[in-house]
């Protein structure tokens, strides 16, 4: 049977971010998670044709920066505004990573050591928001991308 179409769009930005696929669980929960981010995937036919030409005006006036946009309910705080920019533009800037070939058949350490069977993988070391950078074991299991947060990893400066 075919996938519905929103279901294949959630795998698609899971892909895309690095992220799982969640699916439905019956508990309000994220469409897509990450270490750092939980998605909530929201597809339409079509976006109103004010917010697809307000972020248009944004990227036309961008000069070079960051286009965004700006949503802002009349009488609340702006607290609780939304910001809207571009998946190309969010994937520039939210993880810049480095990956790391290494040999992972190794188990695990930690409590779920021994639940977890482990073939194959690797190291990927992740910088969040400038800040790192952080080690995460990444595997194949049961056709699902998994991994397991390491630490993080000490850098050394060359004096």
């Amino acid at each position: 049977m075919a996938d519905k179409t929103w279901k294949a769009v959630e795998r698609a930005i899971a892909k895309r971010l690095g992220g799982e696929r969640v699916g439905p669980s019956g508990k309000s929960t994220a469409d897509v998670i990450t270490p750092t981010l939980a998605v909530e995937v929201k597809m339409r036919r079509r976006l109103p044709a004010w917010l697809t030409d307000a972020m248009a005006q944004a990227a036309a006036a961008s000069d070079g920066r960051l286009p965004i946009l700006v949503l802002h309910q009349k009488g609340q705080r702006h607290d609780g505004d939304l910001v809207i920019l571009r998946l190309s533009d969010f994937e520039t800037l939210a993880e810049p990573e480095a990956r790391v070939t290494e040999d992972c058949s190794r188990e695990p350490a930690g409590p779920a050591a021994e639940s977890k069977k482990v073939k194959g993988g690797y190291i990927e070391l992740k910088m969040i928001r400038g800040f790192g950078p952080y080690a995460y074991r990444r595997w194949r299991e049961g056709g699902r991308l998994r991994s397991e947060y390491l630490g993080k990893v000490a850098v050394r400066e060359h004096t």
